[in-house]
């Protein structure tokens, strides 16, 4: 059992979600409608993750064929663990068509993987889409951990 976390996976002991949370606590409160605070939060939540990625691509990629190279794709046939991939068709950090494409490299090499699309975005922002996330995670695991 592995985890495959493509192309922009963060792990680390608090995401950016309970980051804004907690250090924008009162600014959120503050916010006596839960619509528009829930509004808020996403929004600090993506602004985050817009600055991060942002960063990120120009400190740590310079070269754009050293990313193709290490893409994940490139290494399909390697893989030896079932894959579960799931991704929001309304993701404006990681374009779709990207974890289409993984799905259909795993399918083509006969690799054990499961793919699926939430109409959702890449923060698993609603409650919806969390719940159906650990459905697929629930059954995905049932079906492949020994």
């Amino acid at each position: 059992l592995a985890c495959l976390s493509w192309p922009t996976g963060e792990f680390g002991g608090m995401g950016l979600e309970g980051a804004v949370r907690l250090g924008y606590r009162k600014e959120l409160e503050a916010v006596e409608d839960p619509d528009d605070r829930e509004a808020l939060f996403r929004e600090m939540v993506e602004r985050m993750y817009n600055f991060d990625l942002a960063k990120r691509n120009r400190e740590r990629v310079q070269d754009s064929a050293e990313l193709r190279e290490n893409s994940p794709i490139r290494k399909v046939r390697d893989i030896q663990v079932p894959i579960l991939m799931l991704h929001g068709t309304k993701d404006t950090v990681v374009r779709v068509k990207q974890s289409r494409r993984m799905a259909q490299a795993l399918a083509v090499n006969n690799k054990a993987h499961r793919y699926v699309e939430q109409d959702g975005d890449h923060f698993l922002s609603t409650s919806s889409q969390l719940r159906e996330f650990f459905a697929e995670m629930q059954g995905f695991l049932a079906e492949h951990a020994n």
